[in-house]
């Protein structure tokens, strides 16, 4: 873990980070975590704001960044805040990119990259995801 002069973790809840995963909070920003797990071999990378809510379960292997940390030549890089709702799945190797909210009870299939909004209660997969069908818990 690398926590930045001014940055912010947050913890409200029982949460796990398993072994191998790297969670990197810049300088002034804040990670706020509810109460859930993330598997091994994780990237969390918050260098603005990502906020994770309770009873998340994520894969092994998931990526997450809220800045481009990087310019093209003649490019400026962008950064947007991450919002992961309460009770999401996020399959292994899903990639989670800026400015992305994933609402309450979603789920995102294995290997996917996540680039715009996920509606509550909606299953997303693909390269980019794209909307599958509405989750159906029982």
């Amino acid at each position: 873990m690398v926590l930045r002069r001014g940055g912010t973790l947050r913890v409200d809840g029982e949460f796990s980070i398993y072994s191998g995963a790297t969670v990197t909070i810049g300088e002034g920003a804040t990670l706020s975590l509810g109460s859930g797990y993330v598997n091994g071999d994780a990237s969390i990378s918050c260098f603005l704001d990502v906020r994770i809510g309770h009873g998340v379960a994520i894969g092994p292997e998931f990526m997450l960044i809220d800045d481009d940390r990087h310019q093209l030549s003649g490019t400026r890089g962008t950064s947007g805040p991450i919002v992961v709702g309460d009770h999401v799945w996020l399959g292994s190797r899903v990639t989670v990119l800026k400015g992305v909210t994933i609402g309450n009870g979603a789920v995102i299939a294995a290997g996917s990259v996540v680039t715009k909004d996920v509606a509550a209660g909606e299953l997303w997969g693909g390269v980019p995801a794209r909307h599958l069908r509405t989750v159906e818990w029982t």
